[in-house]
């Protein structure tokens, strides 16, 4: 018999309040039946891991996503089941690995200090060739990238609601208003941020202020950030060209696929000490809906879909209930294990008398249907994201078709 097994949060790993109800369905041959993929997805999309009661101090399990199904992997040193139990599988190096599996369970968008282009005397200084890159494994996230993720979700940038007009200046400032809560050196990178067509020269004349009369206070070396929204971005002879204005930069990082414009971009200056200057080093480019909304995108066929809602949700009448569409953001890592559980976009319905979520709807942007394989794997996991979020409905979309695409928003003209 299957010893009792259940679902605790990490952050109180000792909890057992929340027993799996049938924990056979853990067993290896019952792994990616419908019922143990939808438990594993909400165990993993609330941060949950599992705890074993076949030994006394409870053996610890994670849930993994990888080819296309979810599974358990035990804890390297607190993972260790008895030799009786069902679960109980050989882990390699036991008692001698000390990786820290929590860290890679779920990267954390929350950044307490920021610092990227280090002290040349630091030991930990890359070289010219790799500084400000990601590392060679693909799911290595730029710090850039991380920082975007941080101030969008801290900035609410990714929600947008009725009422919520601004201008692209404010959108901006909006978006790096969180940096005041970030440390940077002996300052805080709020200071260091500079926004719109004079944020270059505001950024490139403080920085060169600063060395001059060694009153640099940020992290590293003196270096800075500059945000601005483009419409178009084009590269020749070594050079990019944002709207017009060129800079070389060290590395060019793009977060996700090509898609036409507007973009949110990061320049980040930093001084060169071999050349005696301030320079770029890194132009960082996101997709996004509009210079007003800097909700990011993954796609032109996303911003369409973004578009159309926010304009019912900014239009609505409705005096009975309040709209609001997300864009869930994530790092390179969670797309990469987490597939099942990645909407595209979330509507939500919100009761103004009560202040409760009355609706969810996940909204999925659908591509690639000539792929079988896509596909089929898409009717397997919209189940699963559907439990996971708790969704009243799944909406697909087939992009490329604009009477599909049209059908949808005939059929959300109620917001």
């Amino acid at each position: 018999m299957l010893s009792a097994v259940y679902i605790v949060p990490r952050a109180i790993s000792d909890d057992v309040s929340q027993p799996v109800s049938n924990p056979t369905c853990l067993l290896e041959i019952n792994r990616r039946s419908l019922e143990t993929q939808r438990l594993l997805a909400r165990v993993r999309e609330s941060n949950q891991e599992l705890r074993c009661s076949c030994t006394q101090a409870k053996a610890r399990m994670f849930v993994r996503f990888c080819h296309d199904n979810f599974t358990i992997v035990n804890h390297p040193t607190e993972g260790q089941h008895s030799d009786s139990c069902q679960l109980f599988s050989v882990i390699h190096g036991y008692n001698d690995r000390q990786d820290n599996v929590t860290t890679k369970a779920q990267e954390s968008v929350e950044l307490d200090s920021f610092v990227i282009h280090r002290s040349i005397s630091e030991a930990t200084e890359p070289s010219a060739k790799q500084e400000g890159s990601a590392s060679h494994h693909s799911n290595r996230e730029h710090s850039l990238d991380k920082l975007f993720r941080h101030l969008c979700e801290k900035s609410y940038s990714n929600f947008h609601h009725k009422n919520k007009n601004q201008s692209p200046l404010v959108a901006l400032r909006n978006l790096i208003e969180p940096a005041n809560l970030i440390s940077f050196g002996d300052s805080m990178l709020h200071k260091y941020c500079f926004y719109g067509d004079k944020g270059y020269s505001f950024a490139f004349n403080t920085l060169r202020r600063e060395k001059a009369n060694n009153s640099y206070k940020g992290a590293g070396r003196p270096h800075a950030l500059v945000f601005m929204v483009v419409q178009q971005i084009s590269t020749s002879n070594g050079c990019i060209d944002l709207d017009g204005a060129k800079y070389t930069a060290r590395r060019v990082i793009r977060a996700g696929r090509k898609t036409k414009g507007p973009y949110l971009v990061i320049l980040s200056l930093a001084d060169d000490p071999v050349e005696n200057a301030i320079l770029v080093y890194n132009i960082f480019i996101k997709p996004i809906v509009s210079p007003t909304s800097l909700m990011p995108v993954d796609s032109h066929h996303e911003r369409i879909i973004a578009s159309g809602l926010m304009s019912l949700i900014s239009n609505s009448q409705n005096q009975l209930a309040r709209w609001s569409l997300q864009k869930p953001i994530f790092s390179k890592n969670d797309r990469s294990n987490s597939v099942a559980v990645l909407p595209d976009f979330i509507l939500r319905r919100k009761s103004i008398d009560t202040g409760k979520i009355t609706y969810t709807e996940v909204i999925e942007v659908m591509g690639m249907l000539n792929d079988s394989d896509y596909v089929s794997r898409k009717a397997q996991l919209l189940p699963i994201m559907k439990e996971a979020w708790r969704a009243n409905s799944i909406y697909e979309i087939n992009a490329e078709d604009e009477k599909d695409v049209a059908r949808f928003f005939s059929e959300h003209d109620y917001i």
